[in-house]
């Protein structure tokens, strides 16, 4: 099936990764799907989205997950930095 192409799939199909049920019934997760459930409903979602928007930062999942990435990235950094030869590294 070329890649522009839509497909269809029954949501009997569906599969999801453990513990993502636990998150879309987590009271976290309602402003999200209020977007969600207004889009898919034709309705407006400029409400919904001021929720979320009025949400602490800490509180949104975008934030949860791009400091998750920076942590990461920032182990992954250290592990490369730690295996380079750099000149103001303690050689002991």
């Amino acid at each position: 099936m070329p890649n522009d192409q839509t497909r269809m799939v029954p949501l009997v199909d569906l599969r999801t990764e453990p513990g993502s049920d636990e998150l879309v019934r987590s009271e976290s997760m309602k402003p999200y799907l209020e977007v969600l459930k207004a889009e898919m409903g034709g309705r407006d979602t400029g409400p919904a989205l001021a929720e979320l928007a009025a949400l602490p930062l800490e509180q949104r999942y975008v934030w949860r997950v791009i400091s998750a990435l920076k942590w990461a990235s920032a182990t992954s950094t250290l592990k490369a930095l730690r295996r380079m030869s750099l000149p103001f590294q303690n050689k002991s």
